[in-house]
């Protein structure tokens, strides 16, 4: 990097548009500067937002505020230098590279810093990502120094760039997103600084051409100049060629290199009008953070918000998500929807809300929520999400507001239709946006459709009666091929006489949309009707096998697929695009034209008879699902359920309400895994626990058991192990009563899996034995290879290696034979854990990443961020911590996007522990402190324990002895109420704990510790870092140095013989010495207080205390938060301030009474406690005294 000092300088401010709010918060980060002293201000943007110039704008503006600003300037070829290059602009010199050492940049630096006499200093960083790892610690070495005042870096970056600054403990964290233009600041731009009033189509044409974004508009302005495209005529301005809309500007090759993150689905059709609209919303969004779009079914809410998202793309860092909240017809449910929608996963013990609003709670995103009208009883989930968060933005489609604070409404017209007379060109006419609509709507089914001047008043007519909705329009020019636009026109006319003289308890626009499609409908056939009314039963998705089962069931349609192509073809059903299979052909409905269908199959006549027929066909599909579950078919069973859940859940409340009981039992127990493994926890209780209340201890069914199963174990993923063991025991009771084996079987592993939350290893392991016995016996090996899975764990926990290699290789046989990928992978990753446990790291590190494989093969999100972990543990483990860093960034990426809390906690520990290991221990406390504050919050006492063990090996490291003695105690606390298992964290406590028994001289209880911790070593120690065995073997080394061998050697036996219960206890017991040091600090203030008035030396009181100068120095300051030495001369000090004021006693006899016998030294200590000379005192209290004596 370069180091560029600007000097006093008149600043030409650059010109900048739409960045106003951004500028604002420059300006109110630097008016907190001077309350915080130092701060850190992140400038995001994708490449081409315009980072460089706004950092420019700041420049500008941190001169004229008479704020020093110095330039630090990447340069690729320096990027793996470990020194930076000064570039003076006094003597314009550039000192050799070769000659220059990062000490000295950073001597320069500082000189810089300290010498500053203006309101403060700004560091100006532009793309941080070009810096190496030694310019980062130079620059957070530097921000954290609190010698300097009024200090602000300033640096720009890339949106998901992470670096070493964005954990920066700086007391003022402020970061500035940096959107693209919009098209209104695109025509201000050309207008103001290019000078140019261009037209509305170049301006619509450039704005896709370079996506609003500030350096493509440069770029692709000197790109159209350069080309002889646009051209400067002196007398007329620019003129832009006509053949500018045949080009593709070369930059718009690079847009999806940095496209944010969304997942709005891409437009098929082409987008028409609403200009008004998209300007009236973009201002709002702009502005507010809830926009609520109301309308009737079918005016274009939908397409709308979308059209606005995908033009506001750039204005969210963290992403655009569109949720439709279609088939969502619980309101309990809404929030298990939108997680899903937003890949967030559902965390053990943490409801849905606090799991999506911790995930969203720092993400600036924007979120679309489509047909909100199904579960308006939900809004309140909006206001939580809202005052959660600070970046989150909200966009609602619905038929009524939501009726909550802080909501903006858009009420959405129709297509715009202005009467032109007779005499107005066809021209201006299509310029209609109803007309366009039509025109291209029509021109898809019939290519050569046109509007001339014999149909065009009839075409403007048609769009009129149609009252400019975009659905009855749509579905109106769908039948152009078969009926003219004069008996299209008819038609609708008879429609509305007829409807004129219907039902008036709808609302207008209800009432038009319901009779628009009607009217599309009569024009079907009656086979295409037949079909129609019978697709009515579908919630959401569903197939062509699913409408072959459901609506052929009498085989009365004679050819489904062409009749479902001509649906298609009407607009009546939409296409479903987003599989990876292209080849199945799905479909969905528009939910205004899904409900006049349902209304048509309830007046038909055979209502029973097709919802019988699906709830027969989903039923048989789950139930298929769960036999072939657990083979190589896992996968694609698993989407086909997560496709078909709504119809799944629609057939749960048909077979409910018709009283069809053992059906809901074997429909409801058979989702019991597809709830589990994809994260369907809070769903599934609300299904599974109103089921159970119902039918209570009643039903003897194998059926029945599963449901109890299920029940119980997505109760124990919800963080509830209590409640979920009281469930298995019941359940239990009644697989033996009806001798079920394999439900007794499931219900014993799955209630081993919530004993061991409790602590319980014994009872885990004999519930887990039980669980595989009775497998055998029946010979169920899917069952054989999960326990023997969860076995190995345990045993891998306790430090038997040859077992728990031997579970899982068998596992991984079982899993193998089934085809079971998911199985292999797990088998796998316990496999690379043994190897790992027995000092073999090549093949640990070969099973884990072949774990790594078939998670990514699976999309299996979870195991992915477990394997990357996993990997980065064990190559931390081997002290390569780049490679380390890397995978854990990677896992701490994912783990965001997931929203899973537990693995954020354990991924920042573990970046901790490397910094730690470093040398980095500032950095390493703030990723320790904010892994600590996640895990309290989930609940986490295992992670908690780890980081105040992580603590309190920064304390010792530090000299702080008795701190860290504390905080291992606490660690060891945690530890134990937790019921926790880990054979290595206890070795490592104690370990720790015997390194401040040796600084606070205790010897002996330093080496039975070691002792103890020794034994363990033998177990686990292949699974020990290299740098926390060094440091262990360092502290083992100075101990026995200072110790008689045969001292030594007694206390260790005494240690080594010790079991690891026993360990623990006698480790606790330093507590008892606490108690002792903190009543033998009070007696040292005591007697400092009764011999202060003579000269007492450390040496003294070291001796009269029977400690050395150096314990008795960290005892005192512990436990009074003072050196000795301070603690004396501040006593000195406040003793004589009250003989100077009450007493006649002169300097120096004063002096004398307080311990100093030379009086220079007292003034000196007198002045440096007080601010003043004894002199400078007395003057003051006589002028104090003075000022409050009465005047006659």
């Amino acid at each position: 990097m370069y180091i560029k000092a600007k000097q006093d300088k008149s600043y030409n401010m650059p010109y900048l548009i739409e960045r106003d709010d951004a500028m604002a918060k420059f300006h109110s980060f630097l008016k907190h500067l001077h309350e915080m002293k130092r701060g850190v201000l992140r400038i995001v943007g994708v490449p081409y937002s315009g980072r460089t110039f706004f950092l420019n704008a700041i420049e500008c503006i941190a001169s004229q505020c008479n704020y020093e600003v110095i330039s630090l300037l990447t340069n690729q070829y320096l990027k793996t230098k470990e020194h930076a290059v000064l570039v003076s602009d006094t003597n314009k010199t550039q000192l050799n590279i070769s000659n220059v050492s990062q000490q000295y940049a950073e001597s320069i630096l500082t000189e810089k810093l300290l010498s500053n006499k203006k309101n403060g200093l700004v560091i100006l960083v532009d793309d941080i990502g070009q810096f190496d790892s030694e310019a980062i610690n130079l620059l957070c070495k530097i921000i954290i120094d609190k010698r300097y005042i009024n200090l602000a870096l300033v640096y720009t970056n890339e949106p998901k760039a992470v670096k070493g600054l964005d954990y920066i403990g700086a007391p003022l964290y402020e970061t500035i997103n940096l959107g693209p233009l919009s098209p209104q600041g695109l025509r201000s731009w050309m207008k103001e600084v290019f000078c140019w009033e261009s037209t509305d189509n170049f301006l619509e044409w450039f704005y896709n051409e370079t996506m609003g974004l500030p350096g493509l508009i440069k770029d692709g302005i000197q790109y159209l100049l350069g080309n002889d495209v646009l051209i400067h005529d002196t007398k007329c301005g620019f003129i832009i060629k006509k053949e500018y809309s045949n080009l593709r500007l070369d930059n718009g090759r690079q847009r999806n290199n940095f496209r944010p993150k969304n997942n709005l689905p891409f437009a098929l059709t082409e987008f028409v009008g609403r200009e008004d609209e998209i300007e009236k919303i973009n201002n709002l969004l702009g502005r507010v953070r809830l926009v609520t779009l109301t309308g009737s079914g079918g005016i274009g809410k939908t397409r709308l918000a979308l059209q606005v998202a995908s033009m506001r793309l750039y204005n969210y860092s963290d992403g655009v998500f569109f949720i439709p909240l279609s088939t969502v017809t619980n309101s309990d449910s809404i929030a298990s929807h939108i997680a899903k929608s937003l890949n967030i996963a559902e965390i053990k013990g943490q409801h849905i809300y606090d799991t999506l609003k911790g995930a969203l709670y720092d993400k600036k995103c924007l979120i679309i929520l489509d047909n909100f009208e199904h579960v308006i009883d939900a809004a309140s989930i909006v206001t939580e999400l809202l005052t959660s968060t600070s970046g989150l933005t909200i966009l609602v489609t619905s038929r009524e507001p939501l009726r909550i604070s802080g909501e903006h409404l858009f009420n959405v017209p129709p297509l715009e239709l202005v009467d032109f007379g007779e005499k107005t060109p066809i021209e201006k006419l299509i310029q209609q946006p109803a007309v366009t609509l039509f025109l291209l709507r029509a021109k898809a089914v019939k290519p050569d459709f046109k509007i001339t001047e014999k149909n065009a008043k009839k075409v403007i007519e048609l769009c009129a009666y149609l009252e400019g909705i975009p659905l009855a329009i749509e579905l109106a020019a769908a039948n152009i091929e078969q009926i003219s636009v004069h008996n299209l026109l008819h038609q609708c006319q008879n429609r509305l006489v007829w409807l004129n003289n219907g039902a008036r308890d709808l609302e207008d626009r209800q009432r038009t949309l319901k009779d628009t499609i009607e009217w599309g409908y009569n024009l079907l056939n009656e086979t295409q009707k037949r079909l129609f009314r019978r697709l009515g039963v579908f919630a959401g998705k569903f197939d062509l096998k699913a409408a072959q089962a459901v609506t052929n069931c009498k085989n009365d349609i004679e050819n489904l697929l062409e009749t479902m192509a001509c649906l298609l073809s009407k607009s009546f059903l939409t296409k479903v695009t987003e599989i990876a299979d292209e080849s199945e052909d799905r479909f969905t409905m528009l939910e205004t034209i899904r409900e006049y269908a349902a209304e048509l199959l309830s007046i038909s006549g055979e209502e029973n008879y097709i919802k019988d027929c699906y709830s027969n066909y989903y039923l048989s599909l789950v139930t298929e699902a769960e036999f072939s579950m657990n083979g190589q078919e896992r996968q694609r069973w698993l989407s086909e359920l997560e496709f078909s859940h709504s119809n799944i859940i629609n057939t749960l409340k048909h077979l409910q309400m018709t009283n069809s009981l053992q059906k809901e039992l074997k429909l409801t127990g058979a989702m019991g895994y597809f709830w589990e493994v994809r994260g369907f926890w809070n769903e599934g209780v609300s299904i599974l626990e109103p089921l159970v209340q119902r039918c209570g201890d009643s039903i003897e069914s194998k059926d029945y058991i599963k449901v109890f199963e299920w029940f119980g174990r997505l109760i124990h993923l919800q963080g509830n192990p209590e409640k979920s063991i009281s469930i298995f025991r019941r359940s239990l009771s009644l697989a033996r009563e009806i001798g079920d084996l394999m439900g007794e079987a499931a219900i014993q592993y799955k209630l081993s899996l919530a004993v061991s939350m409790l602590g319980n290893l014994e009872e885990e392991e004999k519930l887990a034995n039980r669980s595989l016995n009775i497998y055998y016996q029946i010979d169920y090996k899917p069952g054989i290879a999960e326990v023997l899975q969860h076995l190995s764990l345990l045993y891998y926990q306790k430090g038997d290696y040859v077992k728990a290699e031997e579970y899982s290789s068998e596992s991984l046989k079982i899993c193998k034979e089934l085809k079971d990928k998911w199985g292999i992978a797990r088998a796998l990753w316990r496999l690379g854990f043994v190897a790992r446990g027995k000092g073999i790291f090549d093949e640990a590190m070969e099973m884990i990443n072949e774990y790594l494989m078939y998670c990514e093969e699976l999309d299996d999100k979870e195991g992915i961020a477990n394997a990357l972990i996993s990997i980065a543990e064990l190559s931390r483990s081997q002290s390569e911590y780049g490679i380390a860093e890397d995978y854990y960034l990677k896992a701490l990426n994912l783990s965001y996007e997931l929203g899973y809390k537990a693995i954020i906690a354990r991924v920042l520990k573990d970046m901790g522990e490397i910094n730690r290991y470093r040398g980095d221990f500032n950095k390493a406390m703030v990723l320790y402190k904010e892994s600590l504050a996640v895990s309290e919050e989930i609940g986490s006492s295992g992670e908690v324990a780890w980081l105040y063990r992580n603590i309190a090996e920064l304390e010792l490291k530090t000299g702080n002895f008795l701190k860290a003695g504390e905080l291992y105690i606490k660690s060891l606390n945690v530890f134990c109420d937790s019921k926790e298992n880990t054979i290595m964290f206890v070795f490592l406590v104690l370990g720790g704990l015997a390194g401040v028994c040796a600084k606070l001289e205790k010897s002996e209880r330093a080496a039975r510790l070691f002792g103890a911790a020794d034994r363990l070593f033998n177990v686990v120690g292949n699974l020990i870092s290299k740098n926390d065995i060094s440091e262990y073997t360092k502290r083992l080394m100075e101990l026995r140095d200072i110790m008689d061998e045969g001292e030594f050697d007694k206390a260790w036996r005494e240690g080594s013989q010790m079991s690891m219960e026993m360990a623990i206890d006698y480790a606790k017991e330093i507590i008892k010495d606490d108690k002792f040091e903190k009543n033998m600090a009070k007696k040292m203030i005591d007697y400092i207080h009764l011999n202060f008035s003579r000269d007492i030396s450390l040496d003294e009181i070291s001796e009269y205390f029977n400690m050395t100068p150096a314990y008795f120095s960290t005892v005192f300051k512990y436990y009074t938060g003072y050196n000795y030495k301070d603690y004396l001369n501040s006593y000195r000090v406040k003793v004589s301030k009250d003989l100077l004021q009450n007493s006649n006693l002169k300097i120096n006899e004063v002096a004398n009474k307080v311990g100093c016998i030379n009086v220079n030294t007292f003034i000196r200590i007198f002045k440096k406690y007080e601010g003043m000379s004894p002199g400078q005192y007395c003057i003051a209290i006589q002028e104090k005294t003075s000022n409050h004596i009465p005047k006659k």
